[in-house]
């Protein structure tokens, strides 16, 4: 229709009507399967954005991705680009190609930021699903053989190749255990009759409290999410982008922006010890679709003889190896 549609219309991009409508008309044309065709709405009904993927090969193509320019867009931008990296992942792609020409600015500058590299015919990201050594990937992240880089400039290659998981370069790893009701709120998982929407229901970056003490976590890292509840397993992989110390309450205003916790909230996850909290700040959660049960993580901590005595109540540090083979199953 046009007036849902019509918005999207680049008039100030030279963007001919008979063109848009041309696209519009090719793309609802399109009946198979690799093709689909999404918009995203405002609680008012309102459009503010909309997109068709076409699956070509191991090619997540975006020939049409438009964005409300408004000051929504750049928010709206970031969370598509990831929504196209799992998409990806969930039709086992290796790239994600993206061809609109009168796409927003906002647009284009989250593609610039988040990875992607302009090519003749448009933008290109490429999807990484692997996990293993450095050395194993150096020849396709564009640094010099044999040179190791520092370790936030492997976890920026982690970032612009997601989910791709580079062991052996000094990103510290960690089980951290999470209860259901935040499982649900910051990870989606499980799934509830009041979860919010996938895309954008939930944020690329969330924020976890818990008490300070015990394991210190350092960012840039690796968090994998143990739910703590029934049933008990590990079901997800996030990036650890920062971690900070403190008062409750100073906490709480500086991160109150990301609006799952109260400041009751923030203050009943305070070390009963020290009164301080930790917060976690993480992004790009990969939420496994085989969750890996507490049984299967035992047995896999008894053999590793470098993990004996793992305690899963509170945050612990894992080596590369031990994450591997949790990542893995």
């Amino acid at each position: 229709r046009w007036d849902t549609m019509g918005k999207f219309l680049d008039r100030a991009g030279g963007e001919r009507k008979t063109e848009f409508i041309e696209v519009l008309r090719t793309t609802a044309s399109d009946s198979t399967s690799s093709c689909e065709r999404w918009l995203v709405s405002d609680p008012s009904g309102d459009a503010r954005a909309a997109w068709v993927t076409r699956l070509q090969g191991a090619t997540l193509r975006v020939p049409f991705l438009r964005v409300l320019p408004d000051e929504l867009g750049p928010t709206i931008a970031r969370l598509l680009s990831f929504h196209l990296r799992q998409i990806a992942v969930e039709s086992c792609c290796t790239s994600v190609e993206f061809v609109d020409p009168h796409a927003s600015r906002a647009w284009l500058a989250e593609l610039e930021s988040d990875g992607y590299t302009q090519t003749g015919s448009g933008w290109v990201a490429q999807v990484t699903q692997a996990i293993g050594p450095w050395d194993q990937f150096e020849a396709t992240a564009g640094v010099q053989p044999g040179v190791m880089p520092p370790t936030d400039e492997v976890a920026e290659i982690e970032r612009v190749r997601w989910p791709v998981r580079l062991l052996g370069a000094g990103i510290p790893n960690y089980l951290v255990p999470i209860r259901g009701t935040r499982s649900a709120d910051l990870l989606g998982y499980p799934v509830t009759l009041d979860s919010r929407p996938d895309f954008l229901g939930l944020s690329r970056e969330h924020v976890y409290y818990k008490a300070a003490g015990g394991v210190r976590l350092r960012a840039p890292g690796r968090i994998l999410w143990f739910a703590s509840f029934d049933p008990q397993e590990v079901v997800g992989c996030s990036r650890l982008i920062e971690t900070i110390t403190g008062a409750p309450n100073n906490l709480h205003r500086r991160f109150s922006k990301y609006g799952v916790y109260s400041a009751a909230d923030v203050r009943g996850a305070a070390s009963q010890q020290s009164g301080l909290v930790e917060v976690l700040r993480f992004a790009d959660t990969e939420i496994f679709r085989t969750p890996v049960t507490l049984d299967r993580v035992n047995r896999l901590v008894a053999s590793h003889s470098k993990s004996p005595n793992l305690v899963l109540r509170s945050a612990s540090a894992i080596d590369d190896e031990l994450f591997e083979m949790i990542y893995r199953e």
